[in-house]
């Protein structure tokens, strides 16, 4: 790191002096805390550098959730095609069975309706021939 920082060095060892402390103790204590400083202080390359990873993450990151939406998307697509088909087929059976019965019923409806034709003409045929034998009867005694 090439980074200053305003740390009085002098005036350090100065306070030490006036605290009792001898002149070599305070002066190495004075440059082991001018290097703690110094370690401990975050630069603009460190800073710069930090920035740098963090896009890269960033930009894995958004790669693989890009990569997962499409896989997902792509998974969601084909199951919604296979239930389109299966509902389409699952639609054809059904309109294929209402058609049988519409069938089934029809011809029921149809001979119910032919049987109900022979009986009214067998009844009409009957009362033709009671009313054509009242008639003769009526001229015969009139």
């Amino acid at each position: 790191m090439n980074a200053r920082v305003a740390f009085d060095t002098h005036a350090f060892v100065k306070r030490l002096e006036a605290a009792g402390m001898s002149v070599p103790h305070a002066e190495a204590l004075a440059d082991a805390m001018g290097d703690i400083v110094l370690q401990s202080i975050t630069t603009k390359t460190d800073l710069r550098e930090v920035d740098i990873g963090l896009r890269a993450e960033m930009k894995e990151l958004s790669t693989s959730l890009r990569s997962e939406m499409n896989e997902l998307s792509t998974s969601l697509r084909s199951e919604m095609n296979e239930l389109s088909t299966s509902l389409r087929s699952e639609m054809k059976e059904l309109s294929a069975s209402f058609r049988a019965e519409m069938k089934e019923l029809s011809t029921s409806f149809r001979a119910e309706m032919n049987a109900m034709e022979i009986r009214l003409t067998i009844r009409m045929a009957a009362m033709a021939a009671f009313v054509v034998a009242v008639v003769s009867a009526l001229k015969i005694f009139a």
